[in-house]
């Protein structure tokens, strides 16, 4: 049952990544449910400290693009002003005022 519920959740995220990557925010909001539900029971059964680093490690990356996105679409309704910040895959920040911006020579 456990082994079960920690596949449904990888696909979940495997979703929510393709979500992203296709800025489709109906589907995301969808996912967040599902993500939910699936939480709640694995929570109540346990998880495997391994699992858990697997599945946070996947969550985090989905993080970061996720950020990404909100970067991209704060840029176009603000006019394309460039944001001071954005992230890595980890969803770790990444300062743009301190080094070379993305595009630049």
């Amino acid at each position: 049952m456990n082994d079960v519920l920690i596949e449904k959740f990888r696909d979940v995220l495997a979703k929510e990544r393709t979500a992203t990557r296709y800025a489709n925010l109906d589907e995301l909001l969808k996912i967040q449910e599902e993500k939910r539900a699936l939480l709640s029971r694995i929570q109540e059964i346990g998880i495997h400290d391994s699992e858990l680093e697997e599945i946070s490690e996947l969550s985090r990356r989905n993080i970061g693009l996720m950020r990404h996105l909100v970067s991209c679409l704060r840029g176009l309704a603000t006019g394309g002003e460039e944001p001071s910040i954005a992230y890595s895959a980890s969803g770790k920040p990444k300062d743009l005022q301190s080094g070379l911006r993305r595009g630049a020579i």
